[in-house]
C-alpha cells in the first residue's frame, strides 16, 4: 500500500467513526503526500465531512452539492474497485435522499458495469438503482432485469426479497411475490417482510390472510416500542400534534376538508386491533372513524385519530412530523373515499 493510499484508509476509518477532526487531519496529510485537489478521493471525503456537519448552514449544503459536479464520474473511474464503490455508493445513496435521482442512477449502472468490483459491492450498486428504478423511474421491467443480476448468496437477504416481491407486484405478478416472501418466512420469520405480506394480500382481497400477518406486525411493534396502550398521552403533546393536523388540513382544498371539517380530534398512542381489522394500517399515524364511502353512500368521518406513539416511531427529529400526518392523511382519505389526493398513490 502506498502512502497515500495509507493515508486514505485512514480517512475511511475515521468517516466511518464520524470523527470529522480526524477526516480533516488525514485529508490535510493527504495533500501533504501529494493528492491533487481534484482527486475523487479527496472530494469525496470534503464532502462527507459537510454532509455530516450538524452545524452546516442551508447556503454552506447548497455549496456542497454544487461542489459534486463530475464527483460521481471521476468515482466510477478509480482504479481501485473498492474505493470506486465506496465512494460512488455513498455519494449516490445522499443524492438519491435530496431527489437528485438521474445522476445516482447513471452512476450506479457505470459502477455495476465494472467486472473487478467484489460480488458485494456490485450487488449493493444493483440493489440501490432498482429501488430507484422502481421508485422514481417507473421501470419495473429495468428493476427486476438489475435485481436478476444480484449475486446469488443474496438471493435469501430479506433486502433482496423485500425488493424483489415489490417489484414483481409493480408487473402484476403478484402471486410471485407473495411465494416469494411466504418462503422467505418459512426460513425466517421477518417482521418487515411480515408488514410487506400482509400489506399485498390486503390489497389483493385476502383480507384473512393479511390480517394474520398485520395483527402479528402490530403486536410486535408494541412490544418493541415499549407502547402502554392504557397510559393517556401527555396533555401537552397531545394539543402539538393536534395543531399539527390542523396546520395540514389548512392546506386542502375546501371540497376535500369539508369532508372531515365536523369531525372530532383524537390522540391516541396506537392503531387498535379493531381499526386494523377494519382497514386501517397497523403502522398508520393517523385514522378516519366514521363510515367508510361506497357506492351508494358518500361516508362519514366522526374523528380523526393521531397515533402518538407510531408517530414517534416514524420520525427521527419533530420537524418530520408534519409530513408523517400529511402522508397519513393522504392515505385515509384514499382508504375511507377512495380519493387521490397525490395522483399514483
Amino acid at each position: 500500500m502506498t502512502k497515500l493510499a495509507s493515508i486514505f484508509a485512514r480517512a475511511y476509518d475515521a468517516l466511518e467513526a464520524e470523527d470529522l477532526d480526524g477526516v480533516q487531519a488525514a485529508m490535510a496529510s493527504a495533500v501533504d503526500a501529494g493528492a491533487d485537489e481534484d482527486d475523487a478521493r479527496l472530494r469525496y471525503l470534503h464532502f462527507m465531512t459537510g454532509w455530516l456537519d450538524e452545524d452546516a448552514s442551508e447556503t454552506e449544503l447548497e455549496e456542497l452539492f454544487g461542489s459534486t459536479d463530475g464527483l460521481l464520474e471521476a468515482a466510477v473511474a478509480l482504479q481501485d474497485p473498492s474505493e470506486a464503490a465506496r465512494i460512488t455508493l455513498d455519494i449516490s445513496d445522499i443524492l438519491i435522499s435530496i431527489g437528485d435521482i438521474d445522476d445516482a442512477e447513471h452512476a450506479l449502472r457505470a459502477l455495476s458495469e465494472r467486472e473487478d468490483l467484489s460480488s458485494e459491492a456490485d450487488s449493493e450498486a444493483r440493489l440501490l438503482r432498482a429501488q430507484v428504478l422502481l421508485d422514481h423511474q417507473e421501470d419495473a421491467e429495468e428493476a427486476l432485469t438489475v435485481l436478476d443480476g444480484v449475486h446469488p448468496s443474496l438471493h435469501e437477504d430479506p433486502g433482496y426479497v423485500s425488493l424483489r416481491a415489490a417489484v414483481l407486484v409493480d408487473l402484476e405478478r403478484g402471486a410471485e411475490g407473495v411465494e416469494l416472501l411466504e418462503r422467505s418466512l418459512e426460513r425466517e420469520d421477518d417482521t418487515e417482510l411480515r408488514y410487506q405480506l400482509g400489506s399485498i394480500l390486503r390489497e389483493a382481497d385476502d383480507l384473512d390472510g393479511a390480517l394474520e400477518h398485520l395483527l402479528e406486525v402490530r403486536k410486535r411493534d408494541l412490544a418493541t416500542h415499549d407502547v402502554d396502550l392504557d397510559d393517556p398521552v401527555p396533555a401537552d403533546e397531545a394539543e402539538d400534534l393536534r395543531r399539527h393536523l390542523e396546520d395540514v388540513l389548512d392546506t386542502l382544498p375546501d371540497p376535500v376538508i369539508n369532508r372531515v371539517a365536523a369531525a372530532a380530534i383524537r390522540v391516541e398512542r396506537w392503531v387498535g386491533e379493531a381499526g386494523v381489522r377494519e382497514g386501517c394500517d397497523p403502522r398508520t399515524a393517523l385514522a378516519f372513524e366514521g363510515r367508510p364511502a361506497t357506492e351508494d353512500d358518500d361516508g362519514q368521518v366522526d374523528a380523526l385519530v393521531l397515533f402518538r406513539d407510531a408517530i414517534i416511531a416514524l420520525i427521527e427529529d419533530d420537524d418530520a412530523i408534519i409530513d408523517v400526518i400529511a402522508l397519513s392523511l393522504v392515505e385515509e382519505f384514499d382508504r375511507f373515499f377512495d380519493l387521490e389526493l397525490i395522483p399514483g398513490m
